[in-house]
C-alpha cells in the first residue's frame, strides 16, 4: 500500500515541479498542495521502510494512505486538465487558416480552464489539510525509529534483484539496460546465471552420477558403494534406466545392472548380514535371463503387488531356498575336514599352557628377523600385547614387529589349510584341461571366438570341493576380532575415466599391516586413558604391563571361538561368491568376468547396518572385476547416507529437495567463508516444500535475486513453514510472500497490477510495459527512464517466477507472460487489500481501464454496455489507460459513435489499444487525445489515410499495420510528424510523399521505425538520407518496398546501391540492433548498406522476398554479434549454405521459409552457438552435419518437404524440442525420434500427421525421456499410452480434436491442459484411477468483449 501511495503521490509532485510556469494563475492552491504532499511522501517513504514483521500495515493505516493516494491522483488529474486546455503549444501545432487568431481562441479556453482549475483546487486544498489531520485526529503515527528498525528497513532496501533497481545507483541501473530497456547485462556471475537454468531432475541426477565417477580413483582395489535417496517408487526405476543408459548401453564400466528390493525378500523380522545379501544378488543373476531389463518392474511378476500374507510366504519361500543352498555348500563338513576346531584348540592350548608355565614372550630387541621363525599362537600372543609393549618410537625401529601383521595373516592361513594344500594342488591339476584359465566354476565353451561364456542355466548340484578362503578374508577375520579396527583407510579422490580395471585378488601386506596398525592404536590409547581391560591389568617387573593367567586364558578361549565362528561365515561367503562367479559371463579379452553394479533397494538404510554393507563389499572384492554397489532407499535422513558411502560422499538426492538444493549451493557457495553460511538450512526449507516444485522455484529464484540472505531471516523462514498445515496452498502463499517482500516497491506494485489479467492469460511484453508507465507505476520523471525501469521490473518477475514466460524471441527475449493461479490468487487478494482493484469488476472488464478509476459498472456488462452510456459519463474523465484489445463492439453503424465519444470524454488517456478490434475508421476528435503517449491500431482494418491525420505532440509509441499485413494497405506517416518530436516508436507506416521521410529525420528520440517505401528513386534517397539523420539513435529498422508497377515486380537487381545513393549514408547507424528487409529495388540491394564495418552491432536480421548473393552470407558470417537469421522467400544466387569454421559464432537462431537455399552444410566448429533451427523449404532440400552443433536444442520443421529431413537429425544429440507443422509424416517416420533420449519436449501442430492413420500409439520403451507433450492437430483424432511407454511424461496439452487413452499409465504425470469448452468423456474418471490424480486445467475460448 506503501508504495501504490508513494507513487501516486511523487508522480503528481513531478507534475508540479515540471509544469511550475503553466501552473502559475493557481500558484497559492498548488503551492500548499506541494508542501503538503511533500510531507506525506517522506512520511510514506518511511512507511514503506518499515513494514511490520507480518508484511502489512494494520487497517488504520492502509485506510490513510489508500486517501492519500486518492487525493494525489484526484489533484494530478485537476492539473492535468488545467494543463491540457491552457498549453499554447497544442493550439499553435493545430493551426493552419487561423493561424493568425489561434491565440484568442487558446486564451479564451486558458481563461475557462483557469477558474474550473481554481474551484477545484481550492477543494482539493481543504482536502489535503482534512487529510493530514486525520492522521493525528485517528492516530496514524510513526513508529519508534530503534537502531534496530532502522538497519532493518536500510537493509530491506539492498535486497534488490543485480540490476532490478533495488540497489547500488541510478546510473549503474541504467547501464545494464539493453536497446528497449531489456536486460543485457543482468549480474557478472557468468557461473551463477548458469546455476539457475532449469534442468530436469533426470538431468540433474546423471550429473551427479558422473561426478561420483570423477571423484572415485583408476584401481581402487575393492568394490566401492554410493548411496541415492529416491523417495518415491517409481523413481527406481527411472534411476535404473538412466544408469542402463549412460553407462551400461554404452559400454561404459559396468556390464549389466542387478536389481535387489530387500524389503520383497528378506524378513521383516530377521537381522539383513552379508551372506543374505549374497544369496539374493545369486538368485537375481540365476533369473536374469527369464528377464532381460530385470530393472522394469513390469517385466518382472515377483514384484508385482501381493497382499500381506502373499509377501509373507514368498518370503518364507526365499528363506528355505537359502537354507538349501548354505546346505549344499558343505560348510560343516568343510571345517571338519580341515580340522579348523582342532587346529585352533591347539593354538589356544599352546598360549595357555605357556601362561600357566610362566614363561614369557621372546624379548622384542632378540625379534630382528626372527618372527617368521615364530609359531603362530606366539605371533598371535604377540599381536595381543604389542600394542602395550611397544611404543611407536620403538615400532619404527623394529621393522620386524611392524611386519608382524601381515606375517600373522599369512601364517594363519598356512595353518588352517596345510593338511588341504596338497590335496587342492591335485584337485587344481585335474580340472586344469577343462579350464585352461584357471577360473574357478566357469564352464568355458570350446569356441574360441565367444567372447563372453555363460554360467551354468541351474546349480543342480554344488561341487564337493574344499572351499578355501582368500587372504583378504583372513584379514577379515581378524578384524572382526578386534571391532575398533573396523574403521578402513579412505579411498583416495581422483580424476579418472568410467572404465573399470581388475582388482587384485589379496590385500597386500601394506594394507593388512595398516589395519592391525590401526588396531594397536586403539588398544594403546584406551591403556593410557586407562579404561582397557582396566580391572584386569597389572604392572609386571619390568614396568610392562602383565595380565592375570585366568583372564588371558578366558580371552584366548573367546577369541579362537570368534575366529572359529568367523571362518565358518566366511566360508558360506565364500561358496556363495563362488555360485556368483558361475552365473557371470566371462569376459576373455579382459580375462576377468563382467563387471555388475549392484542394485540394492531398501527402504530405509536403518534397515541394513553399515557393517553389513562393509562386508558385502568386501565379499564383491572378490571377484576381481570392480563390481559396486549402489543403495537405492526412501529414507528422509539424508545425512545418514554419508556412513553407505565407500568412498565417503554426499549420497545423491534423487528428489526435487536434492535438484533445487544443489542449485543453492551453487549460488551461495560464495560465502562458505562466512559465519552466517548454514547451508543445512536451505535443504530443511526445501524439503518442507516437497514435492510443490513452484514454491521450491520461487524460494530458488529469490535467493538467487538475494543471495546474502542473513540466517535469522532463514530460520524465521523455516519455522514459519514448519508451524503451517501440510496444504501446499498455505506453504505456497508463505513462499510467495517471502518474495514478495524482497521486491523494491516499484516491482510490489507492477506486480499486484497483473491481478487484473485472468489466470493464465497471455500478456504481451509491451503492452504490459506502456500501460505500467502509462498508470505511474514506475518512479521515474522522464518517458525512457520510466520505460527503462518497467522493462527490469519486468524481467525480475520473470527471474523470480512469479511470472512465467510464454513467448520467447528469437534472440533469447521474454515477449509475453502468464500469471499462475496461485500466484493470481495471492496478488489478487493484496491488491484488494491495497484498493489497487476494484473488486466490484470481473477480470473481462478490469483489464481494459485503468486500476484507479470509480467505474460504475457490474460484473455481468459488457462493454459495449459501458460505451452506450459514455456520452453521459462524468466519471471516465481521468482515465489514463484504455486497453481495448480483441474487443468487437465498433463494427455496427449506431457503434461507429462509440470512438468519438472516447476522444471526447477521455482527455486524459496516456494509453489507447485498438488492436484487433472490428473499428474501420480513426476520428477527426483521435486528436483530443493531447495527453496520449501510446496509440496501437495494429491489426485493424483502418483505411492507410486515416493516420495521416494524427498530430499528438506528446505520441511516442504509433504501432500501425493492416489485418492482411499487405504493404500497400499500411498506414500513412502523419502529414505534421515533424511536429511529434517526442516519437520513440514509429511502426509500419508507408511513406505517400518523399517530404514524410524527410520529417522523420527530425524525430532524434526515434529507436524503431518501420517504413514501407515506394521503389522511387528520390524515396529510396530520403530514406537512406534520414536513417543517416538518425544513426545515433536509431536501434530497430525495418524496410518494406513495393513496386511502383506491375510490369516491374519480377526485377531483380543482384548489384549493390550505386555510390550517389549509398553515399547518403555518411554516418552509419551507431547502434543499430535489429535490421528487416522486404522486397527488393531496381537500384540494388539494401542489404550491404547497413552491414558494413567492424564495429557492426547488428544481432537481427530478417531478409523476405529479397535477393542474396554469396558475398552478403559471407559477410553475414562475419558479424561479430549477429544472433538471430530469417530468410523467407529469398533469392539466393546459389543454392548451397555452408556454415565454415569459425563462422556465425553468436547465431542462436536459424530460420529457412521457402528460399532457394536448400543444401544446408555445417562444417565442424561452425555456428557452435546454435539453439534453435526453423525449416520450411517448398521443395526438396538437403541437411548435414547438425551432429556438429553442440548447442541445437530446438527444431521446427513445417511442411513435407522438411518432414523427409527428420532422418537426418537422427545424430543430433542435444535436440530437446521437437515441432512438427505441416509434414503429414506417418507414424513410422515418427518412430526416427521414440528412442532419442535428448526429445523432452515433442510438440505437433496442424497437419503435422497424415494418411489413413488418425492414432497414435506410444509403445513400451518408446520417448522414455519425453516430459512435455503438445497436440493441436486435426488429423490425430487418439492417443493411446501404452504399460511403459513414456514413463517421464509429467504434462500433456492439447485440443478438442484429440483424446486420451492410458493416461493411468503414466507415472509421473502431474498436469493435463485442455483447450475446449467441455472435458472430454471419460477423462475426469480416468484422472481418478491415476495414482497421481493430476491436476486438470481447461482453456475455454475467450468470449468477445
Amino acid at each position: 500500500m506503501a508504495e501504490l501511495a508513494t507513487g501516486a503521490v511523487s508522480s503528481l509532485l513531478v507534475v508540479i515541479r515540471n509544469e511550475a510556469v503553466l501552473l502559475r494563475g493557481v500558484r497559492d492552491d498548488v503551492q500548499f498542495i506541494k508542501e503538503e504532499m511533500e510531507s506525506m511522501n517522506s512520511f510514506l517513504a518511511y512507511l514503506g521502510r518499515s513494514t511490520p514483521p507480518s508484511g502489512e500495515h494494520d487497517e488504520q493505516v492502509r485506510t490513510w494512505m489508500n486517501q492519500v493516494r486518492l487525493l494525489a491522483q484526484d489533484c494530478h488529474g485537476c492539473i492535468d486538465l488545467y494543463l491540457y486546455s491552457g498549453n499554447p503549444e497544442i493550439h499553435r501545432a493545430k493551426s493552419k487558416l487561423r493561424r493568425h487568431l489561434w491565440w484568442v481562441y487558446w486564451f479564451l479556453r486558458k481563461l475557462y480552464a483557469q477558474h474550473r482549475a481554481a474551484v477545484h483546487l481550492q477543494q482539493l486544498k481543504e482536502r489535503a489539510r482534512d487529510v493530514g489531520e486525520r492522521r493525528l485526529r485517528y492516530g496514524v503515527e510513526v513508529p519508534g525509529k530503534s537502531a534496530e528498525a532502522v538497519a532493518k528497513s536500510l537493509g530491506r532496501g539492498a535486497s534488490a534483484m543485480p540490476g532490478g533497481g533495488g540497489g547500488g545507483d541510478e546510473e549503474d541501473e541504467d547501464q545494464l539496460v539493453g536497446p528497449w530497456g531489456i536486460m543485457a547485462a543482468g549480474d557478472s556471475g557468468g557461473g551463477r546465471r548458469a546455476s539457475i537454468e532449469p534442468r530436469t531432475l533426470d538431468d540433474y541426477v546423471e550429473a551427479k552420477l558422473w561426478e561420483w565417477v570423477r571423484s572415485i580413483p583408476v584401481n581402487a582395489g575393492e568394490s566401492l558403494s554410493m548411496v541415492i535417496v529416491a523417495p518415491y517408487t517409481y523413481q527406481v526405476q527411472d534411476l535404473l534406466a538412466l544408469v542402463d543408459e549412460i553407462w551400461v548401453s554404452q559400454g561404459l564400466g559396468y556390464q549389466r545392472i542387478v536389481l535387489v528390493d530387500i524389503q520383497a525378500v528378506h524378513p521383516d523380522s530377521m537381522r539383513l548380514r552379508a551372506k543374505d545379501v549374497l544369496f539374493y544378488i545369486l538368485r537375481e543373476l540365476k533369473h536374469a535371463k527369464s528377464r532381460p531389463h530385470p530393472y522394469h518392474k513390469e517385466q518382472d511378476p515377483e514384484q508385482s503387488d501381493l497382499d500381506p500374507w502373499e509377501a509373507y510366504f514368498r518370503k518364507l519361500q526365499i528363506y528355505n531356498e537359502k537354507k538349501m543352498l548354505l546346505a549344499h555348500l558343505k560348510i560343516k563338513e568343510n571345517m571338519q575336514a580341515m580340522k579348523v576346531h582342532e587346529k585352533l584348540q591347539k593354538i589356544k592350548g599352546d598360549i595357555q599352557d605357556r601362561l600357566e608355565k610362566g614363561s614369557g614372550l621372546p624379548n622384542r630387541n632378540k625379534l630382528q628377523g626372527e618372527v617368521d621363525k615364530l609359531d603362530l599362537d606366539v605371533q598371535l600372543q604377540l599381536l595381543l600385547q604389542a600394542a602395550v609393549a611397544a611404543s611407536q618410537q620403538e615400532q619404527g625401529k623394529n621393522r620386524d614387529m611392524q611386519s608382524l601383521p601381515a606375517r600373522i595373516v599369512k601364517k594363519l592361513k598356512e595353518h588352517l589349510e596345510a593338511e588341504e594344500k596338497d590335496k587342492r594342488q591335485l584337485e587344481d591339476l585335474e580340472e586344469q584341461p577343462k579350464h585352461s584359465m584357471g577360473i574357478e566354476g566357469g564352464d568355458e565353451e570350446d569356441d574360441d571366438d565367444d567372447d563372453d561364456v555363460e554360467g551354468d542355466e541351474e546349480i543342480q548340484e554344488i561341487k564337493s570341493t574344499r572351499i578355501h578362503l582368500d587372504e583378504a578374508q583372513y584379514a577379515h577375520i581378524l578384524r572382526k576380532l578386534f571391532p575398533k579396527s573396523s574403521n578402513r583407510m579412505p579411498v583416495q579422490a581422483q580424476d579418472k575415466p568410467l572404465d573399470k580395471q581388475p582388482t587384485t585378488d589379496t590385500l597386500d601386506g601394506d594394507q593388512i599391516k595398516q589395519m592391525i596398525h590401526d588396531v594397536k592404536k586403539d588398544i594403546l590409547r584406551e591403556l593410557q586413558e586407562g579404561t582397557y581391560g582396566k580391572s584386569e591389568i597389572r604392572i609386571g617387573e619390568n614396568g610392562v604391563p602383565d595380565q592375570k593367567p585366568e583372564t588371558d586364558s578366558e580371552k584366548i578361549g573367546q577369541m579362537m571361538d570368534k575366529i572359529e565362528e568367523e571362518f565358518k561365515e566366511q566360508l558360506k561367503i565364500k561358496g556363495l561368491m563362488e555360485e556368483i562367479k558361475r552365473n557371470l559371463k566371462y569376459r576373455r579379452h579382459f580375462e576377468q568376468y563382467e563387471c555388475p553394479l549392484f542394485v540394492l533397494k531398501v527402504d530405509e538404510l536403518t534397515d541394513m547396518d553399515v557393517s553389513t554393507l562393509e562386508d558385502t563389499r568386501n565379499a564383491l572384492s572378490l571377484l576381481n572385476n570392480s563390481a559396486d554397489i549402489m543403495v537405492v532407499t526412501t529414507t528422509k535422513d539424508i545425512r545418514l547416507g554419508k556412513e553407505y558411502c565407500y568412498p565417503q560422499l554426499e549420497p545423491i538426492d534423487y528428489s526435487l529437495t536434492g535438484l533445487y538444493n544443489d542449485t543453492m549451493l551453487k549460488l551461495t557457495s560464495q560465502l562458505k567463508n562466512q559465519d552466517n553460511y548454514h547451508p543445512q538450512i536451505l535443504h530443511d526449507i526445501l524439503h518442507k516444500c516437497e514435492p510443490d516444485e513452484l514454491c521450491m522455484k520461487i524460494f530458488t529464484h529469490a535467493l538467487y535475486a538475494n543471495p546474502k540472505r542473513s540466517n535469522e531471516e532463514l530460520l524465521k523462514l523455516h519455522s514459519t513453514l514448519q508451524a503451517l498445515p501440510t496444504s501446499s496452498n498455505s506453504i505456497a502463499k508463505v513462499m510467495f510472500k517471502f518474495s514478495y517482500n524482497d521486491l523494491p516497491k516499484e516491482y510490489k506494485s507492477c506486480l499486484l497490477y497483473l491481478a487484473i489479467f485472468p489466470p493464465g492469460h497471455k500478456i504481451s511484453r509491451s503492452t504490459l510495459i506502456g500501460r505500467w508507465v502509462a498508470e505511474g507505476l514506475t518512479s521515474k520523471e522522464d518517458w525512457s527512464s520510466s520505460i527503462c525501469q518497467a522493462n527490469r521490473c519486468f524481467d525480475a518477475l520473470i527471474a523470480r517466477c512469479l511470472v512465467y514466460p510464454a513467448d520467447i524471441s528469437a534472440t533469447g527475449n521474454v515477449k509475453s507472460c502468464v500469471v499462475g493461479d496461485l500466484v493470481h490468487g495471492f496478488i489478487t487478494t493484496t491488491a484488494r487489500k491495497q484498493h489497487m482493484v476494484e473488486t466490484r469488476l470481473s477480470h473481462h472488464l478490469a483489464r481494459h481501464f485503468s486500476i484507479f478509476n470509480d467505474l460504475q459498472l457490474r460484473s455481468s456488462d459488457r462493454i459495449d454496455k459501458f460505451f452506450e452510456g459514455l456520452s453521459n459519463s462524468s466519471r471516465v474523465s481521468m482515465l489514463k489507460v484504455l486497453d481495448l484489445e480483441g474487443c468487437q463492439c465498433f463494427a455496427m453503424k449506431n457503434h461507429q459513435r462509440y470512438l468519438k465519444d472516447i476522444c471526447n470524454k477521455m482527455v486524459l488517456l496516456k494509453y489507447l489499444s485498438l488492436r484487433r478490434t472490428d473499428i474501420i475508421q480513426l476520428p477527426s476528435e483521435i486528436n483530443n487525445l493531447r495527453e496520449l503517449e501510446v496509440l496501437d491500431i495494429r491489426q485493424t482494418k483502418v483505411p492507410p489515410h486515416a493516420t495521416a491525420n494524427i498530430l499528438l505532440l506528446k505520441l511516442k509509441r504509433l504501432l500501425a499495420g493492416p489485418i492482411d499485413l499487405n504493404p500497400s494497405n499500411f498506414g500513412r506517416i502523419p502529414h505534421r510528424i515533424d511536429k511529434m518530436v517526442n516519437m520513440e516508436v514509429l511502426s509500419n507506416v508507408k511513406a505517400q510523399h518523399s517530404g514524410d521521410l524527410k520529417d522523420i529525420g527530425k524525430l532524434w528520440q526515434l529507436r524503431k521505425l518501420g517504413v514501407v517505401i515506394q521503389d522511387k528513386d528520390n524515396h529510396l534517397e530520403k530514406l537512406v538520407q534520414t536513417i543517416c539523420d538518425l544513426h545515433e539513435c536509431l536501434r530497430s529498422l525495418s524496410i518494406t518496398t513495393i513496386p511502383v508497377a506491375a510490369s516491374c515486380e519480377g526485377t531483380l537487381s543482384a548489384a549493390e546501391l550505386p555510390d550517389d545513393t549509398g553515399f547518403l549514408l555518411k554516418n552509419q547507424p551507431k547502434i543499430l540492433q535489429s535490421l528487416s528487409i522486404r522486397g527488393t529495388t531496381r537500384k540494388g540491394r539494401l542489404l550491404p548498406l547497413f552491414i558494413k564495418g567492424d564495429k557492426n552491432k547488428l544481432a537481427k536480421i530478417t531478409l523476405s522476398g529479397t535477393l542474396l548473393t554469396q558475398n552478403d552470407l559471407e559477410v553475414l558470417a562475419k558479424l561479430p554479434m549477429l544472433q538471430c537469421v530469417r530468410l523467407q522467400h529469398v533469392v539466393c544466387t546459389e543454392h548451397m549454405l555452408t556454415f565454415k569454421k569459425d563462422e556465425f559464432i553468436c547465431l542462436k537462431y536459424l530460420l529457412l521459409e521457402g528460399s532457394s537455399l536448400t543444401n544446408i552444410t555445417f562444417e565442424d566448429e561452425s555456428a557452435r552457438n546454435l539453439e534453435k533451427m526453423v525449416l520450411s523449404f517448398t521443395s526438396a532440400g538437403f541437411i548435414s552435419g547438425v551432429e556438429l552443433l553442440p548447442k541445437l536444442e530446438e527444431l521446427e520443421l513445417n511442411n513435407t518437404f522438411c518432414g523427409r529431413l527428420l532422418s537426418s537429425f537422427d545424430n543430433a544429440k542435444q535436440i530437446a524440442k521437437l515441432t512438427l507443422r505441416g509434414t503429414e509424416i506417418e507414424q513410422d517416420a515418427l518412430q526416427i525420434i521414440t528412442k532419442k533420449r535428448s526429445i523432452r519436449c515433442l510438440v505437433l501442430l496442424d497437419k503435422s500427421f497424415g494418411g489413413r492413420q488418425n492414432e497414435i500409439t506410444f509403445k513400451e520403451n518408446e520417448f522414455l525421456w519425453l516430459n512435455l507433450l503438445v497436440v493441436d492437430c486435426s488429423a490425430v483424432t487418439k492417443i493411446i499410452f501404452t504399460s511403459g511407454s513414456a514413463p517421464r511424461l509429467e504434462k500433456i496439452i492439447w485440443s478438442s480434436f484429440t483424446s486420451l487413452s492410458g493416461i493411468d499409465k503414466l507415472p509421473r504425470l502431474k498436469e493435463l491442459e485442455f483447450n475446449g469448452s467441455h472435458v472430454p468423456d471419460g477423462l475426469i474418471e480416468a484422472i481418478k484411477k491415476h495414482k497421481k490424480e493430476p491436476r486438470l486445467k481447461l482453456n475455454e475460448p475467450e468470449t468477445q468483449d
